[in-house]
């Protein structure tokens, strides 16, 4: 088992937010070892027009990686289909991923990156939904 602590890379907002919170503590775990590859972690830090969940800063040559997670909406009905929860996933992670991109995120990085990974994320209990993008960031 390993323990680690990231004192000037996280943030008070890293447990202000409850239903979020277990999510962004298990996906900082995931990420930590990226440290190892030359990746600098920063979570919940304010960049362009708002706070990243998790900004993973890249060594020379690699693209960054920008996390947006959110707890995701359970459909009202009590017996919803999977199908529904499906579609309710789809709609959160395309607006997670529109989040990154409007709130500019990607002023996060040095000049040096030049591509970088968006990566939304949307937890309903024990699914996740998923939605990636290459972004050429010099374009942006």
């Amino acid at each position: 088992m390993s323990f680690f602590s990231l004192p000037h890379r996280s943030s008070d907002h890293d447990v202000a937010r409850k239903g979020e919170a277990f999510y962004h503590g298990l996906m900082l775990g995931v990420v930590f070892p990226l440290r190892a590859r030359g990746y600098r972690i920063e979570s919940n830090r304010e960049h362009g027009l708002g706070r990243s969940d998790l900004v993973l800063h890249p060594p020379p040559e690699k693209p960054g990686i920008i996390l947006e997670l959110k707890e995701g909406k359970k459909p009202k009905r009590r017996k919803a289909t999977k199908a529904q929860g499906d579609d309710v996933s789809i709609i959160e992670v395309q607006q997670a991923l529109t989040q990154i991109r409007d709130k500019k995120y990607r002023y996060a990085f040095d000049p040096e990156t030049k591509t970088a990974i968006y990566c939304a994320l949307v937890f309903t209990g024990k699914n996740v939904a998923v939605k990636m993008e290459m972004a050429d960031i010099l374009m942006m």
